[in-house]
């Protein structure tokens, strides 16, 4: 519901801003930017949340944020993009201290649930990296609008498809949870990828990315 509702609600913005025959964006681009929404949205955030139903959200998250590091290995084998010796050294630390709150010693790997659950997040991970790659490989002549739009439409038909297949559970239409589909498709869909394209445009994956650290999350110890 929240990749359909922000394609939607971008959809109609951009075709009441500019008509319909300038949603999307260059012929020879979208399938490439398709590709992008796939892996960042359909795969990152279908993995983490589906990964939340085997561990819990800061371990998910902690998973999630080892992004930087993934970035830096792809962006070396794809991009010839060589890290900095204290940006290394700063991915080192950041990792260390990860593997610490995620504190992987301590868990019960005896039942599957942990071990799917985590192997899910890193999935979801790499899908978010392999996509930002992609995304700063290419030069877009595209608008970055029309750009997101598509990337948000791939992931929620990818989205959609996956709930078909393999969804088990009735919704319940709780007011958190309608405050929530109203709420997430604006800020963390619509603005977040954009900002995150926009991003990618002017800085290298690796460095991108490590603003994602910045962001203060509850951790469970």
């Amino acid at each position: 519901m929240r990749n359909v509702l922000a394609a939607l609600l971008l959809g109609l913005l951009l075709w009441y801003r500019r008509g319909f025959g300038n949603i999307l964006p260059d012929r020879e681009e979208r399938s490439a930017a398709c590709l992008v929404g796939i892996l960042q949205i359909g795969v990152m955030t279908g993995g983490t949340t589906l990964a939340m139903q085997y561990i819990d959200a800061s371990r998910t998250v902690l998973i999630a944020y080892s992004m930087p590091l993934w970035s830096a290995v792809l962006s070396f084998l794809y991009l010839n993009e060589r890290a900095s010796r204290s940006m290394l050294m700063a991915l080192c630390l950041g990792s260390t201290g990860m593997a610490v709150l995620v504190a992987p010693w301590s868990r019960d790997w005896s039942s599957p649930g942990p071990m799917l659950g985590s192997g899910i997040a890193l999935l979801a991970t790499l899908g978010w990296a392999s996509g930002s790659i992609l995304h700063r490989s290419r030069t877009w002549r595209s608008d970055l609008w029309q750009l997101v739009f598509v990337q948000l439409l791939a992931g929620a038909v990818f989205s959609l498809v996956a709930a078909v297949l393999f969804e088990v559970h009735t919704t319940s239409f709780t007011p958190t949870f309608v405050a929530i589909a109203i709420c997430s498709p604006i800020g963390p869909s619509i603005l977040g990828f954009w900002f995150w394209a926009r991003a990618l445009r002017q800085l290298s994956v690796t460095t991108a990315s490590q603003a994602l650290l910045l962001s203060p999350r509850h951790v469970q110890l």
